[in-house]
């Protein structure tokens, strides 16, 4: 079923009601190629895998159809060896568990995670391991691909969980709760406990409705988006920081626009920078909204961090990280997410717009099968375009492509 664009927003107010966003569990390095933010510098998440030159010259190929079918509310993350598909159960979807292989167009199906832990899920994988924690619950748990089963972990202590990502070095939570002058409660997965961490700044007229998080070098960032209260009747604000983990604690960096505005729901190291993507809008009453996207320098001199707007050149804005997929080489747009138009974007559904972060140029992939995806992932091996009537694989060519911006 394909989201109208109308109720695209109404995920971003779930993620305020404590239920998970199903979004882009992808991320990229900048020396190591790896991907979970460098998950950089430790596990690689996601290999370098292909170039923007080599997927705009490649093709859709139909991808052969999933043992569960595949729902907007599943969560997706690549292990090491595969895109693996968490179903939550969520009427009329199944719960259970799949593994797609790119290179050879398979799935195979997986033993589904406890039901606690299943309720609108997070992911993250590194370390040799995948971890799952229920946004709604607390409830973990973790995949060994090797052993293939899951085994239990301790509830995180707290309610809400809003971002789970593996670091390079960890596995760092953070919580919400719902309260005015609400403090970020951050947590590291140590062995089979969930240990404490210095809490995120207040929000002294809110609370963080949402807070990705990604590495570079070797510091933690987290973009952290705060709620902020109705301003009227239909009209909800809220604004974006970014954060620098510490030895004492967290730094607020100073966030220029456009990164200071919107909703931030992806946060990936891009070459050294970060990407960061959402909602141009700050505000839930946005009957218009698009995507927005930033390439953020965190240390661009004595005056803070340097943000660029990240759009495709003419008219053509950016749609829902959703639809957006992140890897080393490349940043994938696809369109189909959110309806056949999204408002604004001045994009056609079947529009794929490639980003080449060495060049910083744009280039047009071919034309998209699915007009009615659901999401999209980076993977080694091409972009997966997920959706209703199943799925498509963007596989790379070897030839390089001339640049349209």
């Amino acid at each position: 079923m394909t989201l109208p664009t109308r109720k695209v927003a109404g995920r971003f107010l779930a993620g305020l009601l404590g239920t998970a966003i199903p979004m882009l569990l992808v991320a990229c390095t900048s020396s190591a190629g790896s991907a979970a933010v460098s998950r950089r510098a430790a596990a690689a998440t996601v290999p370098a895998g292909p170039s923007a030159a080599q997927l705009a010259d490649g093709h859709w190929v139909r991808m052969a159809a999933p043992p569960i079918p595949v729902c907007e509310t599943a969560t997706g993350v690549w292990d090491g060896s595969a895109l693996v598909i968490i179903e939550s159960g969520t009427a009329p979807c199944r719960t259970g568990a799949e593994a797609y292989d790119p290179a050879t167009n398979r799935w195979g199906r997986l033993p589904a995670p406890p039901p606690p832990v299943g309720q609108y899920p997070l992911a993250a994988w590194g370390g040799g391991k995948l971890v799952l924690v229920s946004s709604r619950t607390g409830s973990a748990a973790a995949w060994s691909p090797s052993a293939r089963r899951w085994v239990g972990l301790p509830r995180v202590p707290a309610t809400t969980v809003i971002s789970l990502t593996w670091t390079g070095a960890m596995f760092l939570a953070i919580t919400s709760r719902q309260a005015y002058q609400a403090t970020g409660r951050a947590w590291r997965l140590a062995g089979r406990r969930w240990r404490p961490l210095r809490s995120l700044p207040p929000v002294w007229h809110g609370w963080y409705a949402s807070a990705p998080a990604a590495t570079v070098g070797r510091s933690v960032y987290v973009l952290a988006h705060e709620f902020h209260g109705k301003l009227s009747k239909h009209n909800i604000s809220g604004s974006s920081r970014l954060l620098r983990r510490t030895a004492a604690g967290w730094t607020v960096l100073p966030l220029p626009r456009p990164a200071a505005q919107g909703w931030a729901l992806l946060l990936a190291a891009l070459d050294g920078r970060l990407l960061a993507t959402g909602t141009s809008c700050s505000a839930m009453g946005c009957m218009e909204e698009v995507g927005a996207a930033s390439l953020i320098t965190p240390g661009a001199g004595p005056s803070g961090p340097h943000a660029t707007a990240l759009s495709p050149p003419g008219s053509i804005g950016l749609p829902f990280p959703q639809g957006i997929a992140a890897g080393p080489r490349a940043v994938v747009v696809t369109y189909s997410v959110g309806g056949n138009t999204l408002a604004g974007s001045g994009a056609d559904s079947r529009d794929v717009r490639i980003y080449d972060p060495l060049t910083g140029r744009w280039l047009t992939g071919p034309r998209a099968a699915n007009t009615s995806g659901s999401a999209a992932y980076w993977t080694p091996d091409g972009v997966v375009s997920l959706g209703q009537d199943g799925g498509w694989l963007l596989r790379p060519a070897s030839r390089r492509h001339a640049a349209v911006g």
